[in-house]
């Protein structure tokens, strides 16, 4: 290990123990120590319209408890994660860009050591194999049962059939109702990445294409839009998750995959692209929502994600199916022998 190594770490870690200074806690409600629960763990802006399924959602497949970081929401997003039981609110004043990941350091470290995690944007629903009989705490017996502490996804972009700004979501319902068609074409590229936690580099298999790429770049091996997540995890004071989820180091992965259903594309997603593109807080100063903002002025708002290609969506066997996720025969296995 090298010496500017060893100061990467300790640099790192006296970071994300600052993070506590910076938070503002809004709810007053208790934090258990059981070790049972599956915490969720989200940063949110202006999410008012997503929210309240979101939170429907991950409470009705086994969540137990979520931690909402809110970042300078100027909408009702504060007001309707309050509203809900077992749900606590922190608001952070910081710039997203190169912020975002201490803060989630932070929250696992403080709130997430040694329970299983599920860490997601509000925009993101995980689905894992025969979600519609089974909850999360299911899929995480099997797991410890097998020594996995960390579950590999697939992010899957989903759209309607009609233009953007026709796709209109009524807060509350099922987003998959509106944007039931995604694509089933990806490819996957092994990369080495590094670890900051624990100074050290590992290699890790990403994963790219589907609609974004068909859509929105004409380059098919351009690193962009990356498609690898890691939702679910049992966090140790040695694992590293990588701001965006995309990677994780010091996990075992299990053999069972699944899918996270990225539920962005919708008729607000117009205003997002612009306001983000401009803002430059994401990822490479924003360059995604550069892309997105221009391919909107370029289509005059009269853009449509669908095309011949496109796949309905109908259930988590149907991902199977088409390899989009795994349920290895010990994973059936084990859910028969629990009936």
């Amino acid at each position: 290990m090298t010496g500017s190594q060893i100061h990467s770490k300790e640099a790192h870690a006296k970071i994300v123990n600052n993070v506590k200074y910076l938070l503002k806690r809004l709810d007053n409600e208790p934090i258990p120590s059981d070790k049972e629960e599956i915490r969720l763990f989200a940063v949110a802006r202006n999410e008012e319209l997503r929210l309240p399924y979101f939170l429907q959602y991950y409470f009705k497949n086994g969540v137990d408890r979520v931690f909402i970081i809110d970042n300078c929401s100027t909408d009702s997003t504060v007001e309707i994660a309050l509203s809900v039981e077992n749900v606590h609110v922190f608001q952070v004043q910081q710039d997203y860009k190169g912020n975002y990941g201490y803060w989630m350091e932070y929250f696992l470290e403080t709130y997430g050591t040694n329970y299983w995690c599920i860490v997601v944007d509000i925009d993101e629903l995980f689905l894992y194999p025969f979600i519609e009989n089974i909850s999360i705490k299911d899929l995480t017996s099997y797991c410890d049962n097998n020594n996995y502490t960390a579950v590999k996804s697939l992010l899957i972009d989903v759209y309607s059939d009609k233009d953007l700004r026709d796709t209109i979501y009524t807060p509350g319902t099922d987003p998959l109702i509106i944007c039931p068609y995604f694509d089933v074409e990806y490819f996957s590229l092994k990369n080495s990445c590094f670890d900051k936690k624990n100074g050290c580099s590992f290699d890790f298999e990403f994963y790219f294409g589907g609609m974004r790429r068909r859509v929105f770049l004409e380059n098919l091996h351009d690193p962009l839009f990356c498609l690898s997540k890691v939702p679910l995890l049992k966090y140790s004071r040695s694992t590293y998750l990588s701001p965006g989820m995309h990677t994780v180091n010091g996990s075992r992965l299990a053999d069972v995959s699944g899918c996270v259903m990225h539920t962005k594309f919708m008729s607000d997603f117009l205003e997002e692209a612009d306001i983000e593109s401009k803002r430059e807080q994401h990822y490479e100063s924003g360059i995604e929502y550069k892309i997105y903002a221009e391919k909107i002025i370029r289509e005059k708002a009269k853009l449509n994600l669908f095309c011949e290609k496109s796949v309905r969506f109908s259930s988590s066997l149907q991902l199977i199916e088409l390899n989009l996720m795994c349920a290895p025969q010990s994973y059936i296995a084990f859910l028969l022998g629990k009936d």
